[in-house]
């Protein structure tokens, strides 16, 4: 009868569209839904130019991180003992600043200015100097600007000086020039530089050169992440099941330094198990200052390494972190894909060989 032939009909559309809905999910869907459900990102990139630069924030640090004589006077046998082991009448920071450079003792940083007097970093009133308690690289020497840049194209000069009077065996050969901005830092105290590395800038102290850096600025910014890692820092430690809430490095102005090695091995143990590390470098937002590092030989024998650092242009890439697939594009994408499957896929073919076949069979009868 006629109403079984439509019957019939209607049964083999119902199919059709349900193959190719299958088809549909199988070669298509499946990709989208899994990039959406996952939140799969990508970065993206484009150049902006800067309405006020500031200047960044250089770190200092001294190689090797230790002298040599004071740690065998000590009775230290590797680097790690300044955390795990006590030196009778001292505490722990005079036994860190016995074992390492400081800053107007051993070193000296200072410009010259047009007469050829010395100007030190140390006072100038243009920057904050201060000591930093580090992981890795011992007793660095932070310098953080106080304003913005002076001026721009912006140069500056950073001379060298080891006291001569330091023993052969501890007589530096390395310096170690961080640039970061003034509040991703921290990373430099950890050494973990979990989403993006600090400008390292290797200085060579058995030769006599002359180092020239020429900066470009890269901005990065996630999706996720933490605001301020000193805060991270001081509530993790806080949280801790240590009895003294103290910091064995830089991390905190709130927080007193550990006084006894039970003391920091309780921190250093509570830091690894639970990831702080991890979690409080794990930044949404930083500034990144890259750039080329050139050398040239000097040729005067003066007890001196110099670095000029150069920044010329105010263009600075934006890296951002964007997601792949967003809750609209989901639903606009798939909308409007399985409108086009549905519109220009064989089904258009297919409802015409069905349409004639049934025509047929109805002429025929």
């Amino acid at each position: 009868t006629l109403a079984h032939v439509y019957g019939i009909k209607a049964t083999i559309l119902v199919d059709l569209y349900l193959c190719l809905l299958a088809l549909f999910i199988l070669f298509y869907m499946k990709n989208q839904r899994s990039a959406f459900l996952q939140n799969r990102t990508t970065f993206t990139s484009r150049l902006e130019e800067m309405q006020s630069p500031y200047a960044p924030t250089a770190t200092i640090c001294i190689e090797p991180i230790q002298k040599i004589s004071v740690a065998k006077t000590f009775g230290f046998s590797r680097y790690s003992d300044i955390f795990g082991r006590d030196v009778p009448n001292l505490t722990y920071i005079e036994k860190f600043e016995k074992l390492s450079y400081r800053l107007g003792k051993d070193y000296e940083i200072f410009n010259l200015d047009n007469n050829g007097k010395k100007i030190t970093y140390g006072t100038s009133a243009d920057f904050t100097v201060s000591p930093i308690f580090t992981l890795e690289f011992g007793l660095c020497t932070k310098i953080q600007p106080n304003g913005g840049l002076p001026q721009f194209p912006f140069l500056s000069r950073w001379n060298f000086q080891i006291n001569p009077l330091l023993e052969d065996s501890d007589k530096p050969n390395k310096i170690i020039f961080f640039l970061t901005s003034n509040e991703t830092w921290q990373g430099i105290v950890t050494n973990d530089w979990h989403r993006f590395h600090s400008s390292k800038i290797e200085l060579d102290l058995q030769e006599s050169w002359e180092y020239a850096f020429q900066i470009k600025v890269m901005e990065y910014k996630f999706q996720d992440g933490i605001q301020n890692i000193e805060e991270c820092w001081m509530q993790s430690i806080i949280a801790s099941e240590c009895k003294v809430k103290c910091q064995h490095l830089n991390l905190t102005q709130t927080l007193p330094f550990c006084q006894t090695a039970e003391d920091i091995s309780c921190i250093l143990e509570s830091a690894y198990i639970k990831n702080w590390y991890y979690k409080c470098n794990h930044v949404k937002n930083g500034l990144i200052f890259e750039g080329e590092l050139s050398k040239h030989r000097k040729y005067s024998k003066e007890n001196m390494t110099s670095l000029e650092l150069i920044w010329l242009s105010k263009t600075r890439e934006i890296r951002e972190e964007i997601k792949v697939i967003t809750t609209s594009n989901f639903i606009g994408s798939i909308g409007g894909s399985l409108g086009m499957f549905f519109g220009f896929s064989i089904s258009t073919y297919a409802l015409y060989f069905i349409d004639k076949c049934f025509d047929n069979a109805m002429k025929q009868n």
